[in-house]
């Protein structure tokens, strides 16, 4: 049952980024999102973590780190909700939120779900919490690619209310670094961050019992949970993050360089994306400490497969770049998925059996 339920929400997808009569939407769209509330509601208890989100979700404690989850918690509860049922509510308006978030910004909000279907959905299905972050990340982050001052104010607000959910997503303050307006200052001022960010990369690669000794002094993490986060660094891991992320940079920076040059507004607009993974390649430090901070970069995923759905609309159909990065980065996160956290055995299989 459930691997009908997935397999009718790529189709419907795949239906959704093609049809073109309204009829035809409005029947996809339910048969989308009916289908995706069924997959969570009948997966909400069987997968990893679930145990510990069960326990969260019956406890009347109000986690002072993360309260707006713990809160969303006790209101479902009170009311009566089912675990499974407030889940699979929660996960259709995340999604929702996402897509209209991601359909301001010109892109092919289907076509770019569908990748991400195939790629770190049953990830972010088992990481609830992180999911209802990125959710108010997501869209916060379509406003401030849109500028103006009330945008910024307007990201900060969603970023205040994803950090309530979790409390990782403070770092996403970063985005608010603001760029030198010139272009030859820009590029100066990324290729010095660039540079600075690998060189205390490569620093605190070599020298990792610094980075944590770093990390316990300046964090607000208590020391039984730092001993469970130093406990899983692999060097390995880190550097794999960190190239990931490099290898989105060049692949975005090689689409801009292939789009057509009349659509300035949306060349405008990919730059923009861009300078925000170029300021995310910072959490792959991070990564040092602890392979779960991966989810930081992660995060961001979603946005970078829209853009992808940009480049593919607007660059000419002779130029096959894009169409070959828009198939080899979500190929990109299944591998990092299946390296830094074995996901066919402990990840894919549960959501199946």
């Amino acid at each position: 049952m459930r691997i009908i339920l997935y397999i009718l929400i790529l189709l419907s997808c795949a239906f959704l980024f093609k049809c073109k009569k309204s009829n035809d939407k409005i029947f996809f769209k339910i048969l989308l999102f009916v289908c995706l509330f069924l997959f969570i509601f009948k997966t909400a208890t069987k997968i990893p973590d679930s145990e510990n989100y069960l326990f969260d979700y019956n406890d009347t404690y109000i986690n002072k780190t993360n309260p707006l989850f713990a809160l969303m918690n006790q209101f479902f509860y009170k009311l009566g909700f089912p675990y499974a049922l407030y889940k699979g509510i929660f996960y259709v308006f995340g999604y929702s939120v996402i897509l209209i978030s991601l359909r301001k910004l010109d892109m092919n909000v289907y076509l770019a779900f569908f990748l991400y279907l195939i790629s770190i959905f049953f990830v972010d299905v088992i990481q609830f919490r992180n999911f209802c972050g990125t959710v108010f990340l997501i869209g916060g982050v379509a406003l401030l690619l849109k500028g103006s001052i009330k945008n910024k104010l307007l990201y900060l607000v969603f970023l205040a209310i994803a950090t309530a959910f979790h409390n990782s997503f403070l770092v996403y303050l970063i985005f608010l670094c603001p760029l030198p307006k010139k272009k030859k200052y820009k590029k100066f001022f990324i290729g010095t961050y660039f540079f600075l960010v690998s060189l205390i990369f490569a620093f605190f690669f070599f020298n990792k019992g610094l980075v944590l000794e770093l990390f316990l002094k300046f964090s607000f993490i208590d020391s039984q949970k730092f001993d469970t986060y130093s406990s899983t660094i692999t060097k390995s891991g880190s550097l794999i993050v960190f190239g990931s992320q490099l290898f989105t940079i060049v692949m975005l920076y090689a689409c801009g360089k292939k789009i057509n040059p009349q659509n300035a507004k949306q060349k405008d607009l990919l730059c923009l994306i861009l300078y925000l993974n170029v300021f995310a390649l910072c959490f792959s430090i991070l990564a040092i400490i602890d392979l779960n901070f991966y989810r930081l970069i992660r995060n961001l995923v979603l946005i970078n497969l829209g853009s992808l759905t940009i480049f593919l609309k607007y660059t000419k159909k002779s130029i096959n770049f894009p169409r070959f990065a828009a198939f080899c980065y979500p190929i990109l996160w299944i591998a990092i998925n299946f390296v830094l956290l074995h996901s066919f055995n402990s990840i894919l299989l549960p959501f199946f059996k």
